[in-house]
């Protein structure tokens, strides 16, 4: 029981030391998900961009 009831905490105390650590830990589950999120956005709006910039040049 101790085993299952260790893993819940676990994960609480590894937010918990993320959010302690911010030399490390922050720095780098911070920036790695936030650039990940806005990565994926980013990449999303460039191709659409990238789409129809060279779309009306074409027609022209």
């Amino acid at each position: 029981m101790e085993g299952a009831v260790y893993d819940i905490p676990d994960d609480i105390v590894a937010e918990r030391s993320g959010k302690r650590r911010k030399t490390t830990t922050t720095t780098a589950t911070s920036t790695g998900k936030k650039k990940v999120a806005p990565a994926k956005t980013e990449k999303k709006r460039p191709e659409t961009s990238l789409s129809l910039r060279p779309a009306p040049p074409v027609s022209d």
